[in-house]
């Protein structure tokens, strides 16, 4: 019985701490555009690397 009480206590808690699902796709999104916007970010650094290295070729 121990086991049944201890299991009913951890879904209350869970009911409790549980977030809508508005909320959590919310958060998702926000996750997701942040990590879109650091990708943008690194993208940029990468190609602007690209470059310098085809313009440094092109002059050597």
């Amino acid at each position: 019985m121990k086991h049944v009480k201890n299991l009913m206590d951890r879904i209350d808690e869970v009911r409790v701490n549980s977030v809508t699902e508005d909320e959590y796709e919310r958060v998702w999104n926000r996750s997701l555009d942040e990590q879109v916007s650091r990708m943008m970010v690194r993208w940029d650094e990468l190609m602007a690397r690209a470059k310098e290295a085809v313009d440094a070729q092109e002059k050597a």
